[in-house]
């Protein structure tokens, strides 16, 4: 499956409360460092080519991340949606540019916090330390997860994984969007669906 929504809710959520169980002044000011935020349509909450600084945690709306090749042809590699966590992982740990980028498809509202506040509570509480290298894992286990799914499935069997795992990601998405993501152009996207 390339995406479990509701058990990597389930494990972000069981991470903060045993934060909490462990040390609530900790927990508290974790939750004191997430600001909330919000962009409109269209536009941009990582850039290409920019240190990436900040960690997202999506309340509403659809966010976009893809990456250009070389030669700029621009490949969507996942949508994040209500209660996934976006940034660009090698961007956010060493500060170096992006590769990837992420732009809003819907009006979004989200928390997010700073590297630099987080690496001080990490400083400051070992229990934060833990907390962050176990979200780094389910991070880690989700893209892993993704990354097989990008491989090893045709474009229509992608398709039925979706129907079958993802239906909103059909429902709330553009057909344009979602056949850039299947590496297929729309047209062929509407033959699949005919037959599905």
């Amino acid at each position: 499956m390339i995406k479990q929504s509701e058990k990597m809710q389930y494990e972000f959520d069981k991470l903060l409360e045993d934060l909490k169980n462990e040390n609530e002044t900790a927990f508290n000011e974790l939750q004191s460092i997430f600001k909330q935020g919000s962009c409109k349509k269209g536009e941009t909450l990582i850039h290409i080519h920019k240190p990436c600084t900040d960690l997202y945690w999506i309340t509403s709306g659809i966010v976009k991340q893809y990456q250009d090749k070389e030669d700029g042809t621009r490949y969507t590699k996942w949508f994040a949606f209500e209660g996934d966590l976006l940034t660009s992982p090698h961007s956010f740990k060493f500060n170096d540019p992006s590769s990837e980028g992420a732009d809003a498809l819907e009006d979004c509202e989200f928390m997010f916090m700073s590297r630099a506040d987080g690496d001080a509570l990490c400083e400051k509480y070992n229990c934060v330390n833990t907390f962050f290298k176990l979200l780094a894992e389910l991070y880690f286990i989700e893209s892993n997860a993704r990354v097989f799914f990008m491989q090893a499935y045709t474009a229509k069997e992608k398709y039925d994984h979706i129907m079958k795992h993802n239906s909103h990601m059909l429902l709330r998405l553009p057909q344009k969007e979602i056949a850039s993501f299947l590496g297929i152009r729309k047209e062929t996207l509407s033959r699949i669906r005919k037959y599905t």
